[in-house]
């Protein structure tokens, strides 16, 4: 009876089998750990789509990832045996004092900077080419990363180098100050330019030749960076600091004489007064004065003369005669250089007659009046205004009265005549005799 009841239990479970479909014991794990897979994917939920690549290494016909379900499938579809894109090196480098200009006293921080992409260098080392004088300005921190030597050429020029690596920037703060030279007017002037900059990858290119890497210098700026020491620094109560280029000239100036019509005269025999006068950036032109605080640290005036022809006076600064042309001055809160323009102008002598004639410039605004006359020139236009003397007053009469007086002892003998009076009137103008 009980070997009845093993048997009844036994056929049931077989029957049980039976229903189960084969497909869910279809997978397993085979001796290497990877999983079987008969039908889907053993990682993708049972969806029937296979999973990414997570090869490393390329497969082949030969040897395939087998742990890879990708490549199970399909070999033409694994991602290590495709080649990746080559990035080219590309490096930023800065180089940013905090001011452009500063006072011998004063010591300014710099960043030093650097930034490295691209695939084919894990890391490049940076030179900044330095004159001797330059380098001889900087105070490098200890530990800073930052390494000052001597240039392999026999120049005399050193070299500051660091090391960007990809994808690790390199930032550093270096200090710069001078000491004040002996002349006043002798700037120290610190200047990076992006031709000073190299740099050299590591590894190098096959056959132990350099990589070439883009150098980005300042954000792409063109024009070099330059910190400059000067004596003087403008201010709230002194509006122009150190002069910081003297190469200005004065050009000449020619009066020439004309009549009402434009046709050239005879000149005057006394020269028109020529004074130096200069201008800031364009701002209001200002005469230079002797006696006064002369600009720019000036201590004299250039000699002024005056030549003549036979209708021209022509005033001029003596030959070779260089003023300042470049100045220090403030614009808001910031230190900037501003251009100096000097040039002549003419005036009337002390004991001028001025309504001889006038001094005038030609102007695009006034170029309407004297359409014979060239714009931009200037001119001693005879008889603009008439003399003083010469002018006319014509006072209004509305009666006019005439005593007449007889040596006839009072009429005694009353014979005056009967009088008929016909009033004529003669006018005489007399011109001054000058």
């Amino acid at each position: 009876m009980k070997f009845k009841r093993w048997i009844a239990m036994l056929m049931a479970v077989v029957m049980m089998v039976s229903v189960v479909s084969p497909t869910a014991f279809a997978e397993g794990w085979g001796q290497d750990g990877a999983p079987i897979v008969v039908n889907g994917d053993a990682g993708d939920g049972g969806t029937g789509e296979p999973s990414e690549c997570t090869c490393t290494v390329p497969c082949t016909a030969e040897s395939r990832n087998e742990q890879c379900t990708v490549c199970q499938q399909d070999i033409a579809d694994c991602k290590a045996g495709q080649s990746q894109p080559v990035e080219e090196l590309a490096l930023a480098v800065g180089w940013k004092p905090v001011k452009a200009y500063a006072a011998y006293k004063d010591s300014v921080n710099i960043t030093v900077s650097g930034s490295l992409s691209g695939t084919t260098a894990d890391s490049v080392t940076v030179a900044i080419t330095l004159s001797d004088a330059e380098a001889a300005l900087l105070t490098i921190p200890e530990s800073s990363g930052l390494t000052l030597t001597d240039s392999d050429a026999t120049d005399g020029k050193k070299m500051l180098s660091f090391t960007v690596s990809a994808g690790e920037p390199f930032s550093k703060t270096l200090k710069a100050s001078a000491t004040a030279t002996t002349d006043a007017t002798q700037l120290t002037t610190l200047d990076v330019a992006s031709t000073d900059v190299t740099a050299t990858a590591t590894p190098e290119a096959e056959g132990g030749t350099g990589q070439t890497v883009q150098i980005t210098f300042n954000e792409g700026a063109t024009a070099a960076s330059t910190l400059t020491f000067v004596e003087k620094l403008p201010d709230a109560d002194n509006p122009y600091g150190s002069v910081t280029e003297s190469e200005g000239s004065v050009a000449s100036l020619t009066v020439t004489y004309v009549d009402k019509d434009g046709k050239e005269m005879a000149r005057q025999e006394k020269a028109p007064t020529f004074t130096l006068w200069y201008q800031v950036d364009g701002a209001g032109a200002v005469e230079a004065k002797e006696g006064e605080q002369l600009p720019f640290g000036l201590t004299k005036l250039p000699e002024i003369t005056a030549a003549s022809t036979d209708t021209t006076w022509t005033g001029s600064v003596a030959e070779g005669t260089t003023l300042p042309s470049k100045v220090l001055a403030l614009e808001g809160d910031t230190v900037v250089e501003k251009t100096i323009s000097w040039f002549l102008e003419p005036s009337y002598p002390e004991d001028y007659f001025e309504n001889a004639g006038a001094l005038v410039q030609i102007t695009e605004e006034n170029a309407s009046q004297y359409p014979n006359l060239t714009v931009g020139q200037w001119y001693f236009i005879a008889g603009e205004t008439p003399y003083e003397d010469d002018d006319i007053t014509i006072t209004e009469k509305t009666s006019l009265s005439h005593n007449i007086y007889w040596a006839d002892n009072g009429d005694a003998e009353n014979k005056r005549p009967t009088l008929t009076v016909l009033p004529q009137i003669k006018r005489t103008v007399q011109k001054n005799p000058w």
